[in-house]
């Protein structure tokens, strides 16, 4: 994934910007299920692919079926979109409110939209978290190595609280 890590980061930044900026159209729009929330987290690698998506109260979560992934070791990635599984619900909404606090609380919409190893030429993973909230949308990557800058609180408390809600380990 070396030589293709810019364009799909690339475009998987602007598709999320995107979505966020739909999400807030279509509640300025009066639709009939306005998005007045929304908290997505993004990581892919040759062995994982997660995406946590909560949508005014509804979760999306969609990860490899890890028990596929023997099926394809000998392949780069170690999944294909047939290995993926889609898991929904509703959450509660005294759990969304304490994500909206801890949001409130944070300083998540001040954080660079990079942060963690930002050099290029550096191998990194990097996973991406986009809110919508309050009339704002934000788009943050973060870059991982190892011996690299720790992930930002705010990144991590709310990352956090969607890995929980979507019960996979971190």
């Amino acid at each position: 994934m070396g030589k293709f890590r810019f364009p799909v980061i690339f475009l998987l930044i602007f598709g999320l910007i995107a979505f966020g900026i739909a999400l807030r159209n279509s509640s300025e729009a009066g639709d009939d299920n306005p998005v007045e929330f929304f908290a997505g987290y993004y990581y892919e690698s040759d062995t994982y692919h997660t995406e946590i998506l909560v949508t005014n109260n509804h979760l999306k979560v969609v990860h490899v079926d890890e028990q596929k992934l023997t099926e394809h070791w000998d392949e780069n990635p170690h999944w294909t979109e047939d290995d993926l599984v889609t898991r929904e619900k509703d959450i509660a909404d005294d759990e969304i409110e304490e994500l909206k606090n801890t949001i409130r609380n944070s300083d998540f919409f001040e954080l660079k939209d990079v942060v963690g190893v930002a050099e290029e030429g550096f191998e990194y993973e990097a996973s991406t978290l986009t809110v919508t909230f309050e009339g704002k949308t934000k788009t943050v990557e973060y870059r991982y190595r190892e011996g690299g800058p720790d992930m930002p609180e705010a990144f991590d408390k709310i990352s956090g609280i969607l890995y929980n809600w979507a019960e996979l380990g971190q």
